[in-house]
């Protein structure tokens, strides 16, 4: 079994162009896939799976507004991986880094597709979660997020 873990976001950038900087920013390398070279690009990040694509076909549910978002960057590991007890804080500090260097002020992060972990946005000019209602002050939006996945899967 798997564990995935989702941003999405919007960007004016082509899908080409904004893997190449995702790619610089984050400091891994995502190549276009082979059956799907102009919208999925994939590469690793601190030895986990990531993956940079185009979201297309995913609806709505409940509290997760999928179609508001043109991107999705996930993050992939076996449940049972030894990665597994950081994957969360990557995908999350990837968030915060495509908001700081390109200015990506909204997304959504989620767990499996199923869950909301934060939503981002920007308020009196500072990154904001939505979903804990503050600031986003790193290292406490890390113990914030992983708590919520916590009670999400109820641990």
């Amino acid at each position: 079994m798997s564990i995935n873990i989702q941003y999405c976001f919007n960007s004016d950038l082509a899908p080409p162009a904004l893997a190449l900087q995702v790619s610089q920013r984050l400091g891994c390398s995502l190549t276009p896939a082979r059956g799907d070279p102009e919208t999925l690009f994939t590469g690793t990040l601190l030895g986990i799976e990531l993956k940079l694509w185009v979201m297309q076909g995913m609806a709505n549910d409940r509290d997760l507004n999928f179609e508001d978002y043109r991107y999705q960057l996930s993050n992939k590991t076996s449940a049972d991986s030894g990665l597994r007890p950081i994957q969360t804080e990557v995908i999350a500090c990837s968030a915060f880094v495509l908001y700081e260097i390109l200015g990506i002020h909204q997304g959504m992060l989620c767990y499996e597709v199923q869950t909301l972990l934060a939503r981002y946005d920007l308020r009196d000019g500072d990154w904001y979660d939505l979903v804990g209602d503050k600031v986003v002050v790193y290292p406490e939006h890390l113990v914030d997020i992983e708590a919520r996945l916590l009670r999400s899967l109820g641990a």
